[in-house]
């Protein structure tokens, strides 16, 4: 999977300049704004992330925050796919845009939080410039500045993407004052204990977060009622899904496989997760094969053929007959038939 960040390219759309990641292996539709990529870029930090967007500038690799004013300059944008290898918080204030997360389309607008964690793909079209702040995370230092399980603790962080969120009720007030003290700190504190000030902030961020989650109709995850056990197997599920995108495994997990990283029996796993999550793991694994399949085909040029192999199928015409099943068509049907809908 390339990360090369290349040359930022400019595109003048409507009036409107768009600044544009760029790679020897893209090609850009120029009618449609949209690129198509031989591979979804993937940024380990937020300096490549900026540098991607035409906003170049130097960030801490492990954590950062951020005024949206700041990153952006006030300018409009657009970018993607790309996936990133870090967490990011965003509280917008103000501005008006598009951003999609696992191909699911959301309009920006003020007051909105989102979350995405590693590894999944992100879309983001601003038409009004941003205001409010972004805070980025990476996994370690997560783990290393929390003295318990930061899973259990916060089970949403091992969820894939969730839906963006509307801070309403007086929490607007709260999360700005939180983020506002955490960049005020992160910007002044030098000390032998900054980062452990700063985790601590965060750590209370997370707590509003998870409030938020709580009060909100939207329903995210298993918030509620997860074991440790099966909050670890989505965060397994998670992790290994990264790690065949990213070419790192050979092979699928099975049920056995997950019971034997877990350390229990297939079949008790099997049960709990199915009585916890109103689902079982096979729905699960379908779920996120067919998510990856959805994004190789919409935002790469690969073949059917390639992406069966990277997902791990023996022939591409098995890979076929999966997705056929379970998505009604045929991956080139499905990929024809976006193509179509996207110049509508």
């Amino acid at each position: 999977m390339t990360n090369s960040l290349g040359n930022s390219i400019l595109l003048h759309l409507e009036s409107k300049i768009y600044p544009y990641h760029n790679s020897d292996s893209e090609t850009y539709r120029m009618g449609n704004k949209k690129p198509v990529k031989q591979e979804i870029p993937f940024y380990n930090n937020v300096s490549e992330f900026l540098s991607a967007a035409g906003f170049p500038q130097q960030t801490e690799p492990d954590f950062t925050i951020n005024t949206m004013e700041n990153y952006f300059k006030g300018g409009l944008f657009s970018m993607g796919p790309f996936r990133r290898n870090y967490y990011v918080f965003v509280y917008i204030t103000e501005g008006e845009g598009k951003v999609t997360l696992d191909n699911k389309e959301y309009i920006i607008k003020p007051d909105m939080f989102y979350y995405s964690s590693p590894g999944h793909v992100t879309s983001i079209e601003v038409n009004k410039s941003l205001k409010g702040y972004m805070v980025s995370s990476s996994v370690g230092f997560l783990e290393k500045y929390y003295a318990g399980d930061i899973y259990k603790e916060f089970p949403f962080l091992g969820y894939v993407n969730a839906p963006p969120l509307q801070v309403e009720g007086g929490l607007n007030n709260c999360f700005t004052t939180v983020l506002a003290n955490i960049l005020k700190t992160y910007d002044c504190e030098q000390g032998s204990y900054r980062y452990h000030i700063i985790s601590n902030l965060l750590i209370a961020f997370l707590y509003k977060v998870k409030q938020l989650i709580l009060i909100s109709p939207v329903q995210i995850g298993t918030e509620k009622k997860c074991s440790s056990m099966v909050l670890n197997f989505m965060k397994l599920l998670d992790k290994h899904f990264r790690n065949i995108v990213a070419g790192k495994e050979d092979k699928l997990y099975t049920v056995a496989d997950f019971a034997r990283l877990l350390h229990v029996h297939p079949n008790y796993l099997s049960s709990r997760v199915k009585k916890e999550t109103g689902k079982s793991i096979s729905h699960w694994l379908k779920g996120m094969i067919i998510g990856e399949a959805q994004n190789l085909l919409l935002n790469t040029t690969l073949s059917v053929a390639q992406i069966s192999d990277k997902l791990k199928f023996d022939e591409p015409t098995n890979f076929t007959k999966y997705f056929k099943k379970k998505m009604g068509r045929s991956p080139k049907e499905y990929r024809v038939q976006a193509e179509l809908n996207h110049k509508v």
